[in-house]
This record gives structure tokens, C-alpha cells and sequence, in this order.
């Protein structure tokens, strides 16, 4: 019996690309014999794990392998899936719908009976929860960082423009002589 799969490619920010997670997926489930389609692709743009902005789309994911248009989701990493420590749920849901998740990058990590499949999945969910609180850290730090040099912080206002600061790759505000 062929395995059919969906593949899962995920983001959580506007200036990153997902389609560089594309050809690893691809070739994991060519490598695997695993059946795949177009319209089981799920690329998810610009939406946070951490904060659940992807749920919805996860759910329609794990929706389709009740439907049996897939038994299992390949993803890179299971930070693409989860990191608010749910991952053990999430992959409890693909379950009870008839699947499984596949993470290319941890190949141990998967639901099982015995205490390293238990352990690996929740330990995977707390380094994945730990990093994305590492990261709100430092962008949080290095903001306050640039706040306190007087640097500007997103985008400026109507009238005015942006302008280098002179330290690093700061920038502040100028009145536009055009539109100010």
C-alpha cells in the first residue's frame, strides 16, 4: 500500500520564505515512496507558532487525514508544528484522524507507546517552546537596544522620512521636505 502524504511548511514571519523548507519536504517524501498532491500542500505564511496564529490551518490539515486524503504530515522540524508545548496533543489529534506527523530533522520524534517515544516528543515541545521564548528575549532586547539610542522602531509616520542614524543600521525620523 502506497502512503500518501501531505506536506507542511511553515513561517512565522513576513520576511522569511517557506518555499526554502519546499525541496527537503519534497524530497523526504520522494525518498520515502510517499504519494503527495498539489492541493495537500500547506504553506503557511507569516503566522506564529508561539502565539497559535497557524491553528486553523493545522486543524485543516489534520482534518484531511480523516477525510483519507493523506495517512501522515511531513514537516521539517516540529517547530513548524508547535512551540507553546502542545505538540504531544497535536500529534494525538493526527492520530486519532488515522495518521501521523514525520519531522525530517527528528526522525525520533513521533508517537508511540514506549517511554522514548514519550519522552522525545515532550522534550522536542519544550526546546521548541525555550527557543521561541530565547527569541522574544532578544528581539525584545535588541528593540529597548535601539529605543535607547534614539533609533526608530517600524515606520515612519506621513511626513516623514527614515534616516540613517550613524551607528550600525540604525535609523530615525527627518521631516519629508516633500510630503512634511
Amino acid at each position: 500500500m502506497i502512503t500518501t502524504a501531505a506536506r507542511w511548511l511553515r513561517v512565522s514571519s513576513d520576511d522569511q520564505d517557506e518555499m526554502q523548507q519546499l525541496k527537503r519536504v519534497t524530497d523526504y517524501c520522494t525518498r520515502n515512496g510517499y504519494a503527495y498532491q498539489d492541493d495537500d500542500l500547506f504553506t503557511v505564511h507569516d503566522e506564529s507558532a508561539s502565539k497559535g496564529e497557524h491553528e486553523a490551518k493545522l486543524l485543516g490539515a489534520i482534518k484531511g487525514i480523516a477525510e483519507g486524503r493523506y495517512t501522515v504530515i511531513v514537516a521539517r522540524h516540529s517547530d513548524r508544528i508547535d512551540r507553546q508545548e502542545k505538540l504531544r496533543e497535536w500529534m494525538m489529534l493526527a492520530a486519532q484522524a488515522g495518521g501521523r506527523f514525520e519531522f525530517i530533522d527528528e526522525p525520533n520524534v513521533r508517537l508511540g507507546d514506549d517511554l522514548g517515544s514519550k519522552v522525545s516528543v515532550v522534550v522536542s515541545a519544550y526546546v521548541n517552546w525555550e527557543y521561541s521564548q530565547k527569541i522574544s528575549a532578544n528581539v525584545k532586547d535588541s528593540f529597548d537596544t535601539r529605543r535607547n539610542a534614539g533609533a526608530l522602531i517600524g515606520r515612519p509616520i506621513f511626513g516623514y522620512r527614515v534616516v540613517p542614524l550613524g551607528i550600525k543600521d540604525y535609523k530615525t525620523l527627518d521631516i519629508d521636505p516633500v510630503t512634511g
